[in-house]
């Protein structure tokens, strides 16, 4: 993963250098390296904020915290230690191939160790901001709108959706803005791609104290990470200033509820319980439970709702972006093309979801197992009823964006037709994957799915998800291929890949939806409780 995403950047990052092909390549690699960071301190904010209201205030260890000898700003800073390290972790593994891609790109081949060391330490302050941003705006919320009553916290979601959509509104506007001189194109281009490029933004200061240190500026390369530095700590002192006086005030806001949110809440539980009516009583209330403490819960399907909302502004962009680019979106090519990675795209947000809220359920679960036992079911139904409500959420999520994709596209019936059995299928896989792994692999001293999802078998279910995607995407490349050019079948390579791509493609959905739940329930019948 690290190697394939060091070589994409570098491949990149190569290009936009070519002077000779791409004159303003190297201002044009300046804006995009500052919008990426900001793309990366937008969403380590927003998770730092989802993290916190999990951790700080919802989760059963606080309520023995709290009662202890301790004081409530240190224990805030605690748990502002622990989110930092749950949000930031997977952006420190999965952004070294971006920076080193950076470095090496450097027209002198990189300043060696210290531009390296340089770019980590930039990095630390760099990854506390939107930490603190995030507690900050937690110890707000919660202050005047408890973290339990999931109605007024939806309004904050809602307004991030707004700002959302007016970003993806100016992206999709550009094309029609373009003048038919190609330099005032071009010039209009790096001006809105200028976003990235703001003084004011701590994204802006990594990107120039890396770009300083590189150019062995070491001494602007110090004042930007004083900066950053500076920045860190204020950000820190108003988590303490504000951590005294409310704190404990949303910690007990958390913990009330009125009369107005039972009813909503029972009349929510009404509706899910129409719609699993078809299903056998016994099911169908463990069905309705899922759907209603997930529903409950704001800090799970917030991060849904982001997810997917962004997958959905790409899409919704997409023809724009064709526009803008001169792509014919209307060639066997290109639709070939953009729909395997759009499939690749939606397959791989949904690993994440399938990582994060379908691997902790059955952990979750496991302090209550017995009084589930007590019912008349089977010990494996509870893992066959969660597998069926994560493969149902999973197709409920995936069809209509592969569904709105082609037809974006305007995609031909072949892509459509490979492009919804591609998602039903591995909707069904990294469903088999989580649930699976999660049957074998639980852990029942944890009720923070955020703590189950990070721990060793969630990260195993992460790789396992990526490894699955990448050959099932690989496996349809040769048939893709003799769509977009169908004399390529004439080819005997090309044939045998193609012949052989199919039973492989087959093996490989079998193995992954068969076999984690094969393990799963085997480990679940033999587990005491």
């Amino acid at each position: 993963l690290l190697g394939g995403g060091y070589l994409m950047f570098r491949l990149i990052f190569q290009f936009l250098l070519d002077v000779d092909k791409q004159p303003f390549g190297e201002p044009l690699m300046k804006r995009l390296i500052g919008m990426v960071l900001l793309a990366f301190f937008s969403m380590l904010t927003f998770s730092n904020l989802v993290i916190m209201l999990t951790t700080s205030y919802i989760s059963r260890e606080v309520e023995f915290l709290i009662a202890q000898p301790i004081s409530h700003r240190r224990l805030f800073f605690c748990k502002l230690g622990e989110s930092t390290i749950y949000s930031s972790w997977a952006f420190t593994i999965l952004s070294m191939p971006f920076f080193t891609a950076i470095i090496r790109s450097h027209p002198g081949g990189g300043g060696g160790v210290s531009v390296y060391a340089a770019t980590a330490v930039m990095l630390v302050p760099y990854v506390l901001i939107p930490s603190a941003l995030g507690a900050i705006a937690t110890l707000v919320l919660t202050a005047f709108f408890p973290a339990r009553k999931s109605f007024r916290f939806a309004l904050a979601l809602g307004a991030l959706s707004v700002v959302g959509a007016a970003v993806s509104g100016r992206i999709a506007g550009i094309s029609g803005r373009l003048g038919p001189n190609p330099q005032e194109s071009i010039g209009r281009v790096m001006k809105f791609m200028s976003v990235g490029d703001v003084a004011w933004m701590p994204s802006t200061w990594v990107a120039r104290g890396i770009r300083s240190s590189l150019d062995g500026q070491w001494g602007e390369s110090l004042f930007w990470w004083a900066m950053l530095a500076s920045t860190s700590l204020m950000t820190l002192q108003v988590c303490y200033w504000l951590a005294g006086p409310l704190y404990y005030r949303g910690y007990c806001g958390s913990r009330t509820s009125g009369s107005a949110q039972r009813t909503r809440q029972g009349g929510l539980h009404r509706l899910f319980d129409t719609f699993a009516r078809p299903l056998p009583s016994s099911l169908r209330a463990l069905v309705v439970k899922d759907f209603t403490i997930f529903w409950r819960d704001p800090a799970q399907w917030g991060q849904l709702v982001m997810l997917f909302g962004l997958l959905l502004f790409y899409i919704a962009n997409l023809r724009g972006a064709a526009q803008l680019n001169e792509i014919p979106l209307s060639r066997p090519f290109w639709q070939g093309t953009i729909s395997l990675f759009n499939i690749g795209a939606i397959c791989f947000v949904l690993s994440i979801l399938s990582t994060r809220f379908f691997y902790p359920m059955l952990s979750l679960e496991g302090k209550q197992q017995w009084v589930i036992g007590l019912a008349p079911l089977g010990r494996t139904t509870l893992v066959w009823v969660k597998y069926g409500v994560c493969w149902g959420c999973a197709l409920g999520l995936t069809l209509p964006l592969v569904v709105f994709s082609c037809s974006v596209l305007r995609a031909d019936s072949f892509i459509v037709i490979l492009s919804l059995v591609t998602a039903t299928v591995m909707s069904m896989g990294l469903s088999s994957l989580a649930i699976g792994l999660g049957a074998l692999m639980p852990n029942f001293s944890e009720d923070n799915p955020s703590r189950i999802a990070n721990g060793m078998g969630g990260t195993i279910n992460v790789f396992a998800s990526m490894a699955y995607i990448f050959v099932i995407v690989v496996l349809e490349v040769p048939a893709v291929a003799v769509y977009v050019n169908p004399e390529l079948a004439q080819s005997a390579p090309i044939r045998l890949a193609l012949f052989a791509s199919i039973p492989i493609w087959i093996m490989a959905n079998a193995v992954a939806i068969s076999v984690p739940m094969y393990l799963g329930l085997r480990n679940w019948r033999r587990l005491e409780f």
